[in-house]
């Protein structure tokens, strides 16, 4: 007795189950992800001293200069900043799909690393899909507008920003599910400075994010699923995030 919607209730013994195939149309523009570990330089963005600047992902705006800039300074990468703002709701980090501004170097698997730099808190906008820090993921694209779920990563990032002390200090994703490193105790604040520090080992890898715990537990695994070959790791921001990286310190071992 709800007017506007008892009357639509289908009894299915009297009536008739519609025919999914004659309602629902499958989207015929939809081209599935397909990763090739040969991943061509962006055709939009350019190179931060051997890493390379690119986006990809659930960005939702269209892929350009206007929702997504990367800036350089300095002569080599140890006196170098390196800047990325993402603009206008582009990107996202949500528990279903993804969306990056990434400046990364393709590292062979066995091959271990260590990225370290300070992170200035330029500007962003309180929200739970923003997030800015260094990354280390399982496969990356090249300028690629996706809504697919793509790989796995482990992240020297916060993120729920909202949450104030509640704050995830360090996250992943694996197996297409968001994975929480720690805390951060603290509200995270526009024009703040602090390190971020990402490595891996044989174990997996490490992930600090400011005066945050390090985190080993819960990173223990391989990023192989997608590119058993290589793990591409950088700098990277998503929504609306304006962030600098200095100090930058990277060796492989």
């Amino acid at each position: 007795n709800i007017a506007g919607l008892s009357e639509n209730i289908i009894n299915t013994n009297q009536s008739p189950v519609y025919d999914m195939d004659k309602y629902l149309i499958s989207n015929k523009e939809y081209v599935p992800t397909v990763f090739s570990s040969d991943i061509p330089d962006s055709r939009i963005f350019g190179q931060s001293f051997g890493f390379k600047q690119t986006v990809f992902g659930d960005v939702l705006n269209n892929i350009n200069m206007n929702n997504f800039i990367f800036e350089t300074t300095g002569d080599m990468l140890e006196n170098a900043s390196i800047r990325i703002a993402v603009r206008n709701n582009s990107g996202k980090i949500s528990e279903v799909t993804d969306g990056i501004a990434f400046v990364y170097k393709k590292v062979k698997m066995g091959i271990n690393f260590e990225l370290e730099a300070t992170l200035k808190i330029n500007d962003y906008f309180p929200n739970d899909q923003v997030s800015f820090g260094l990354m280390v993921r399982d496969d990356c694209y090249s300028d690629k507008k996706t809504p697919d779920i793509l790989g796995d990563y482990v992240a020297a990032a916060p993120l729920y920003l909202t949450h104030d002390k509640e704050t995830w200090s360090c996250f992943a994703r694996r197996n297409q599910r968001l994975k929480k490193g720690g805390i951060t105790n603290r509200a995270i604040a526009n024009n703040e400075e602090l390190t971020v520090r990402l490595s891996s080992s044989i174990d997996g890898y490490t992930a600090q994010f400011g005066d945050g715990p390090v985190i080993t537990g819960g990173f223990d695994f391989k990023l192989a699923a997608i590119d058993p070959e290589n793990v591409y790791v950088g700098f990277f921001a998503a929504r609306n995030a304006d962030v600098t990286f200095s100090n930058i310190k990277y060796r492989e071992f």
